[in-house]
């Protein structure tokens, strides 16, 4: 056990609310590695595969950004890339009832956040740090774009 951590450095850690946390790694290779944990399901993407650990009765998200999943009242997203995301992006959310939706991988800065059609918020904002845009939705369409772009 001590040898694999040994291994991984942890680039950061967040934990944005009781029922979630998120970390980003790299290997001693610079691999990156994502990492949620909502009420016990682990996800972790390493930008080539999303593993979802139990899978029992998780949606998966599949976008030309983002790889991620919706369970335990959470949708959270990881970007496909090792950099940050800078451009607009979308991806759909297939979900009963609102959730709380987490964006890994973005750039610092504010963020305008569109449902389905619609402007929702322009208030979000993605701290250097964590790289992470948090707000509230339920299901449908989402596109992200930078605020002032």
């Amino acid at each position: 056990m001590l040898r694999l951590f040994l291994l991984w450095t942890v680039i950061g850690e967040f934990k944005p609310a009781p029922d979630v946390t998120y970390s980003l790694s790299k290997d001693k290779d610079g691999q990156m590695l994502y990492r949620a944990e909502v009420k016990g399901v682990v996800l972790t993407y390493d930008l080539k595969t999303l593993r979802v650990e139990p899978a029992d009765g998780v949606t998966r998200i599949e976008a030309i950004d983002f790889a991620g999943a919706v369970t335990g009242g959470w949708a959270i997203l990881f970007h496909s890339e090792a950099s940050a995301l800078r451009s607009t992006s979308s991806f759909e959310v297939k979900a009963d009832g609102k959730l709380k939706i987490m964006v890994c991988g973005l750039a610092p800065g504010g963020w305008e956040v569109w449902h389905n059609g619609w402007l929702e918020d322009t208030s979000n904002g993605v701290d250097a740090k964590t790289g992470v845009l948090l707000f509230e939705g339920t299901e449908g369409s989402y596109f992200l774009r930078r605020s002032g772009g």
